[in-house]
């Protein structure tokens, strides 16, 4: 249960960066996020009830077994009465009776024991599978498909694979998830990293996904560092001058390096690239390709 709590707090994470990345809309955002919580406080229900019920089989296991003194006073009286009953013995009489009762009180002391580990033992069974019974995760674990998208704010093919993606995760959901990940050439598009780290500035702020979406899809002019920081400003960013501190200060420039080092590290050559489930796709492939690699992913 607790592994269940995990995984759907790494879903929750997952989702909110896939929204930010831009590919999940709004209200798509606000639908799921709002599901995973749902999940995750029945989770956290379930996980108490374990814990109580586990801390009660601890407690019943431990407890020592309760004696009624009403119960105890009567055998006393009882075996009192039948011993002043009992007539003297003769000389070389064997006290037959005597033996016999002590026989017999040995034997029921044995019998009264096993049939109160017997109870014991079905109340620790019944309760075990209850336990049992009721803290199974709350939904099945379904595969996802990790997909990370490294990518060039500068690259018209990666502004062709925002719109595959979407359709992408339009058809797979929450069977998927997508990360954008930078990867900017600056032998090609000399401005690329300095928007890469635009970007990540954005993202502190909360609005990566509307910087994203300027980035490839507005006509904003984007020639000069100083392009940037006016896309910002129109954006309305709730600190611009931390925006621009951020961004002239290049404080995203070793975010972005690492970002680089690890496409490099993972075979990624130029853009776009996806990476799913650990396959590389190269170049700006079409939705049924993609969408037959993560039916590939999904089934094995």
């Amino acid at each position: 249960m607790k592994n269940e709590k995990k995984r759907l707090k790494k879903q929750l994470d997952h989702f909110e960066k896939t929204y930010r990345a831009g590919i999940v809309k709004k209200e798509e955002y606000i639908k799921g996020k709002k599901k995973i919580e749902e999940k995750l406080k029945v989770v956290d229900k379930k996980i108490k009830e374990e814990e109580k019920k586990k801390k009660a089989v601890k407690d019943i296991i431990n407890k020592p077994a309760k004696v009624d003194p009403k119960e105890a006073d009567k055998k006393t009286i009882k075996k009192n009465s039948k011993k002043n009953l009992t007539p003297k013995k003769q000389k070389g009489e064997e006290d037959t009776r005597v033996i016999v009762m002590g026989k017999n009180g040995k034997n029921g002391k044995k019998e009264g024991s096993f049939w109160s580990y017997l109870i014991l033992l079905v109340i620790i069974v019944m309760v075990l599978f209850f336990v049992y019974k009721y803290t199974q995760p709350v939904t099945p674990i379904t595969k996802t498909v990790t997909i990370y998208e490294y990518s060039d704010f500068y690259c018209e093919y990666c502004a062709e694979m925002q719109v595959t993606l979407k359709d992408i995760k339009k058809d797979f959901g929450n069977k998927i998830l997508i990360y954008h990940k930078q990867f900017p050439n600056e032998e090609l598009h000399p401005l690329s990293k300095l928007a890469a780290e635009a970007s990540e500035c954005a993202n502190d702020q909360n609005r990566f996904i509307e910087f994203h979406n300027a980035l490839y899809f507005s006509d904003l002019p984007k020639e000069t560092e100083q392009d940037l920081l006016d896309m910002a400003e129109l954006m309305d960013f709730d600190d611009y001058d931390l925006f621009v501190e951020c961004l002239t200060n290049h404080e995203k420039s070793e975010e972005v390096d690492k970002d680089i080092t690890e496409g490099k590290a993972n075979g990624v050559k130029f853009t776009p690239t996806l990476i799913i489930n650990g396959e590389v796709l190269q170049g700006a492939q079409p939705y049924k390709v993609i969408k037959a690699e993560i039916n590939k992913q999904l089934k094995s």
